[in-house]
């Protein structure tokens, strides 16, 4: 009886240690942070990424996208990316949820540092998710030092977009990166090789589309890509 005993007072330690947490401390499972009103500034100032699912317990959608989610996170932990993928319950932090305007379940948002946050309104596998973020954790457009690099980039995407800018610090170069950040479908370059610019025949400025036969079967989003272009650089 006494070994019984000692056993359940050394069961009772383990609980109270496990479960006699701080009300900010961030909870992990499976990769994915679950945030509270007293910690989220915190988590969101100290990395460069964060992805933050607002959700109810009781929403299907939210329940269908959990292991997704979970999945995604784990994949990019995995893989060694600085991307944190994090949960709130709007249900329970009402503050968090009015705060940033959260009216249905889940909303999903991307903050980074110095930016304002951006809604997520595209798939909800892991796979959509990962490649979404791989896409917004790297720089807006691939920068193409040679020829070579921009051939190889050009013949393996079936759309693919070159700003070609002798100068990459004009306002002209940095309005190209903001909206290069704005097109998630595909991927974008830049460059400032002058035996690239003479092999597309381009001058300073210009904005070149590659396309393959195939991906005319995406004309919506290189039209897209045109008209987020022309809206922010009109002619």
């Amino acid at each position: 009886m006494k070994v019984i005993s000692l056993l359940y007072l050394f069961a009772a330690i383990l609980w109270v240690r496990c479960d006699d947490k701080g009300d900010s401390e961030i909870i992990s499972e499976e990769y994915v942070l679950e945030l509270k009103e007293e910690n989220f500034d915190s988590v969101i100032e100290s990395n460069d990424i964060v992805f933050v699912e607002f959700y109810a317990e009781q929403c299907g959608v939210c329940q269908a996208l959990a292991p997704e989610y979970a999945k995604a996170a784990t994949i990019l932990a995995e893989a060694g990316s600085s991307v944190k993928l994090a949960k709130v319950d709007a249900i329970v932090e009402t503050a968090l949820a009015g705060k940033y305007k959260v009216d249905g379940y889940p909303t999903i948002l991307l903050f980074r540092k110095g930016t304002t946050p951006v809604s997520y309104e595209r798939g909800r596998s892991a796979n959509d998710i990962v490649g979404w973020l791989n896409k917004k954790s790297a720089p807006p457009a691939k920068q193409l030092q040679n020829m070579e690099e921009a051939r190889t980039s050009i013949d393996s995407n079936d759309i693919f977009a070159i700003g070609f800018f002798a100068d990459q610090s004009t306002d002209d170069a940095k309005m190209f990166f903001r909206v290069a950040d704005k097109i998630d479908d595909f991927t974008m370059g830049i460059t400032s090789d002058r035996d690239t610019f003479k092999e597309h025949a381009a001058k300073n400025g210009d904005i070149v589309i590659f396309a393959k036969v195939s991906a005319l079967l995406h004309l919506s989003k290189i039209v897209h890509c045109v008209l987020v272009l022309r809206q922010s650089n009109p002619i």
